[in-house]
């Protein structure tokens, strides 16, 4: 009965050892790989969730897109002044001059010599809301400029038509930096 316990006992312990070693191997190696295996679905659900998204969200983009650039446009019409990159300066002060009906008493141009600029000195006449105007437009070219002195002097009593001696700095347009800052 000894030999027959001791092989129980020997079996037994084979047993022990072999359920631990299943156990130890599914803690160790399949349920890891399971659970990796249950975040890449839930990760791939994601993923198809998101591509289904995508045709909305691209259309959304380009109406987005189109808003913005609608806008830049207005912006740019209403609180900016095209010139042309090739328009000399003279002739941007001229064509301002025009479109506010300021009258022109003289003008003088001076280079700014290897900077590319220019200061242009305006003795100029009109009404205040004119000169005003004027003024407004200098500051909101596309190019940078800046108003260096204003004489301003009524011409009548009431101060409705003015005489104004303006000093207007142009500086070069400089695509890669920030231009200075227009008074």
């Amino acid at each position: 009965m000894n030999n027959s316990f001791n092989h129980f006992q020997i079996h037994a312990l084979g047993l022990c050892g072999l359920c631990l070693c299943l156990v130890a191997g599914y803690y160790l190696g399949l349920r890891p790989v399971w659970q990796a295996q249950q975040q890449l679905q839930a990760i791939a659900s994601e993923g198809d969730n998101l591509q289904s998204l995508r045709p909305s969200m691209e259309l959304e983009l380009a109406s987005l897109t189109e808003h913005i650039a609608a806008k830049r446009q207005l912006l740019a019409e209403k609180y900016s002044i095209a010139t042309a990159d090739d328009q000399p300066w003279v002739g941007i002060v001229t064509q301002l001059l025009q479109q506010r009906h300021v009258e022109l008493g003289s003008l003088r141009e001076e280079p700014q010599g290897s900077e590319g600029g220019a200061t242009i000195m305006l003795q100029i006449t009109g009404t205040y809301v004119d000169l005003l105007g004027l003024i407004d437009d200098l500051r909101r070219l596309d190019r940078p400029a800046r108003i260096s002195s204003l004489n301003l002097s009524p011409q009548d009593e009431r101060g409705e038509n003015c005489s104004a001696l303006v000093s207007v700095r142009f500086f070069p347009r400089r695509h890669n930096s920030p231009p200075p800052p227009t008074t």
